[in-house]
């Protein structure tokens, strides 16, 4: 690799030659060694000399990086990089070969034409100056780290976080974000306050138990602390959390998740936590098995047989009073043909197929059936009086469930006593 110098005044101002021995002040060996470290090493580097900033040095890496060819020693800094005017850089390396103070900056973003086409890139670089033996700036030795693919990774990952961040504070479900082994609340969205019964001002910035101090002792801060140590997340439904909402205890029923939260490397920073408040679904269905309770201890006071009939899935259910009503013993499956027709009175069949007709026909679009018939047991042939009082559902003018409770008619067995009365009477009497 050559050495140049710029020429008198009363030279060409484009030209160059080579600088004599007696400008440097390396001797040929010397001279050699520097070239070949400058030459094999990994990163860019060149140097420039003169107020023009004319190079005189540039390895491999450097042109490459420049992307403008081989041909680049003897041009100017400014002729070969026309693309960096009003960036500010051409006037840093002027700063440095005047005053001799080394420019340093991280992570700059520079466009460079790679080869006709203009590309964007992130550098480390430095401009150090170089002197003379009598302490005079003749030159700048400019080095470079191209740290393009860290700053576009960390942009990505600035990005993820931004949008992570727009996505827990617009989350339809409650989500928060509690940074490290305290669990500092660092992001809140409206939904959790709202399952919280706080302000962000009350929680922000807070650890969540400190926060919180009505969900201690209840087992979440053991549960977080396994997460956070652990990475394995964890997952409860329905679990009841009682706090202090709006000035009043409350119990929540809540279905969450804590997830570990990690850095893009995989360490763990926090834990994430996400909830959905169920507190209306249990309540109403806690409720409705209240209800379903005491239906049942109705119906077993009042001995009422239930007759469930699927008509879309073709399948029945019979409780076990209904199967006593139809003098059945078995707890097979039950079937309409084979249990509920066929255990019908012979007397009484026709009538009662008839008007199961008209309902499931449309004919009664009440759907409302309450009949009164006799069974016939079928394997001790005891005749039974009931009463049946239910409804058919429609869907879309079809119908889809047939429910009936049944009654053992007392009525009838009444009057079978009192028939049988009479007969006694009349017997003992003639």
């Amino acid at each position: 690799m050559q050495f140049y110098r710029m020429e008198e005044p009363n030279q060409e101002p484009n030209s160059t030659s080579p600088i004599s021995k007696d400008d440097t002040l390396l001797n040929p060996s010397q001279e050699a060694q520097i070239n070949a470290i400058i030459e094999s090493a990994p990163f860019p580097i060149a140097v420039y000399v003169g107020k023009e900033m004319r190079v005189v040095r540039a390895n491999q890496a450097v042109i490459e990086v420049w992307g403008k060819g081989p041909d680049v020693i003897g041009k100017t800094y400014k002729e070969l990089l026309p693309e960096l005017e009003g960036t500010g850089i051409y006037q840093s390396l002027d700063q440095v070969y005047e005053t001799g103070v080394p420019f340093n900056i991280r992570n700059s973003r520079i466009k460079l034409t790679i080869y006709g086409a203009l590309k964007e890139f992130y550098f480390n670089y430095s401009f150090t100056p170089l002197f003379d033996d009598t302490g005079k700036v003749y030159g700048v030795m400019n080095t470079a780290a191209d740290v393009t693919d860290l700053n576009i990774a960390k942009h990505h990952a600035e990005f993820s976080e931004i949008n992570f961040r727009k996505m827990i504070l617009q989350a339809p479900v409650a989500m928060s974000l509690l940074r490290g082994p305290k669990f500092v609340i660092d992001l809140v969205n409206e939904a959790m306050l709202d399952i919280w019964g706080k302000k962000m001002s009350q929680v922000a910035g807070k650890p969540v138990f400190e926060a919180l101090p009505d969900v201690k002792e209840q087992g979440l801060e053991e549960v977080m602390e396994a997460v956070y140590n652990t990475g394995e997340p964890f997952v409860a439904n329905e679990t009841p959390v009682k706090l202090i909402r709006h000035g009043k205890e409350d119990t929540v029923y809540q279905n969450f998740v804590y997830q570990a939260y990690r850095d893009p490397y995989g360490a763990i920073l926090g834990v994430l936590a996400i909830s959905v408040d169920v507190s209306e679904q249990v309540r109403a269905r806690k409720e409705l098995e209240k209800a379903y309770e005491q239906i049942q201890l109705s119906k077993t006071a009042a001995q009422l047989g239930t007759f469930d009939l699927d008509l879309e899935k073709g399948t029945m259910e019979w409780d076990e009073r209904c199967r006593e009503l139809f003098g059945i013993a078995h707890h097979n499956t039950v079937t309409y043909e084979q249990d509920f027709v066929k255990g019908l009175h012979p007397e009484d069949k026709t009538r009662i197929l008839a008007i199961i007709e008209e309902l499931l026909t449309g004919k009664k679009p009440d759907g409302n059936y309450d009949v009164e018939y006799r069974t016939v047991g079928q394997l001790d042939q005891q005749i039974r009086w009931v009463r049946a009082k239910g409804k058919v559902y429609y869907e879309n003018n079809k119908p889809k469930r047939f429910i009936d409770y049944h009654l053992k008619n007392f009525r009838w067995d009444h009057y079978q006593l009192e028939s049988r009365c009479r007969k006694s009477f009349w017997f003992y009497r003639g």
